[in-house]
């Protein structure tokens, strides 16, 4: 215990709850797949598990945002 209080010393303490909701519960994820086909990339949300689809180049890109990825998917949507 001891050094469990001495590490959250040294990192910091949280003082208010860090709450989980729907808008905030969205985290870049991908299935591993060993059919040499490729990895799924998407945008998951933790919560209601919905997901919206990416590539792998949108995955790896940092600047690539939910935003942008939900703009995609509409427009997507519209074209097909």
């Amino acid at each position: 215990m001891k050094h469990g209080t001495r590490a959250i010393d040294h990192f910091g303490r949280l003082h208010q709850p860090i709450r989980l909701t729907q808008e905030n519960a969205w985290v870049k994820d991908y299935t591993w797949r060993n059919d040499n086909v490729g990895h799924d990339h998407y945008f998951l949300n933790k919560l209601t598990n919905e997901r919206i689809p990416l590539t792998e180049a949108q995955w790896n890109d940092n600047d690539y945002t939910l935003e942008r990825a939900r703009q995609t998917e509409r427009i997507e949507r519209i074209t097909t």
